[in-house]
């Protein structure tokens, strides 16, 4: 597998294999839902993973193979932390997954998490995951709390606008189905 470099810009992401072509992810997720690989609404979720990562600081992979692009994302020990019990999403949560064990946890959203700061809670235990708004904090594109409703559900978190002095923040708040 290559190892890739990756160019943000405001515009388009661009994904380039080295040795190989660029391609530009938007471009290239349009062509896949006309030609039926995937809905657009598929499609336009793994983006939001895929940016939600890169902004997390997550090792990107990305290798040519006969014509399609191939992306993952290249995990540690250090890319997970256990949570058994509730508590304030922290800085050292960015870019981690979140495992709930047990009897499950709430993880409240706080202000003063920098724009960018992102991560994902996922249900292990039999209990769920909760994510719960902070004083000052609101939360897109629904504005309240959510929770998942069984082991390997997901809730991608990332935080669309605020920074460290902030008493305010929005995040940005999904639940990833099973």
């Amino acid at each position: 597998m290559t190892v890739a470099r990756i160019t943000l810009s405001p515009i388009t992401i661009t994904l380039a294999a080295e040795g190989g072509a660029a391609v530009d992810l938007d471009a290239e997720l349009i062509r896949r839902a006309r030609e039926g690989m995937a809905s657009l609404a598929d499609l336009a979720a793994l983006r939001a993973e895929l940016l939600a990562a890169i902004a997390a600081g997550v090792n990107v992979s990305v290798a040519a193979d006969q014509g399609r692009v191939l992306i993952s994302a290249i995990g540690s020990p250090a890319s997970y932390a256990t949570v058994d019990g509730d508590r304030d999403l922290r800085a050292d949560d960015n870019g981690r997954v979140l495992e709930v064990v047990g009897d499950g946890a709430v993880v409240t959203l706080v202000p003063g998490l920098r724009r960018g700061h992102s991560c994902v809670l996922r249900q292990v235990g039999d209990g769920p995951a909760v994510v719960r708004r902070g004083r000052g904090v609101r939360i897109e594109p629904v504005d309240a709390d959510l929770q998942t409703s069984g082991r390997w559900q997901e809730i991608a978190v990332e935080c669309i606008a605020g920074d460290a002095s902030s008493s305010t923040a929005t995040y940005l708040v999904r639940l990833i189905p099973a």
